[in-house]
């Protein structure tokens, strides 16, 4: 499978296995399918900055990658569609304003999540996010998760995931 160098390294104490390995990568055209280099030192991204770079509610935008997952940010205003997710928990962060996440399990009833708080839907747990007025969230989920899950030919549905350039 396909791993960083540098994760390589950190998973190793002696470097010197580490510097054969990267020669070989820098020499062998072949060897780079296989390993990938690293994209640099973290990068720190300012939210706000980061949201002012789309206005559109309902349509997530791909903001980063952890492992196999995705942390997208999403405006949010009205309704969504009721729907769960077969595979997929999900994790909602509202960083402006208030979520209203309709719930049934089996009973329905409303989690209001504000700002600074978060909330995590358990894969099967039919749901339906609401707000008033616009709502700011960062969501992580994994990569497979289609932002209507159980409902996929809803209008709401969004297939190809932008992703911002941060």
């Amino acid at each position: 499978s396909e791993m960083c160098i540098r994760d390589r390294y950190q998973r190793r104490v002696r470097g010197s296995r580490v510097s054969a390995m990267w020669r070989a990568v820098k020499a062998a055209p072949s060897m780079r399918r296989t390993f990938r280099l690293c994209s640099g030192a973290p990068k720190t991204v300012n939210l706000s900055a980061a949201f002012a770079k789309f206005s559109d509610h309902w349509s997530p935008k791909i903001a980063g990658e952890i492992n196999q997952m995705h942390l997208k940010l999403v405006k949010v205003q009205g309704d969504f569609v009721w729907h769960h997710h077969e595979t997929e928990d999900e994790l909602f962060l509202v960083t402006k304003g208030t979520l209203r996440m309709k719930i049934k399990d089996p009973e329905e009833r409303v989690q209001v999540v504000s700002a600074g708080e978060f909330i995590i839907i358990p894969r099967m747990v039919e749901h339906c996010p609401c707000s008033e007025e616009e709502c700011e969230i960062v969501l992580l989920e994994p990569k497979s998760t289609l932002n209507t899950g159980s409902a996929p030919d809803d209008e709401l549905t969004v297939r190809d995931l932008g992703k911002l350039d941060l």
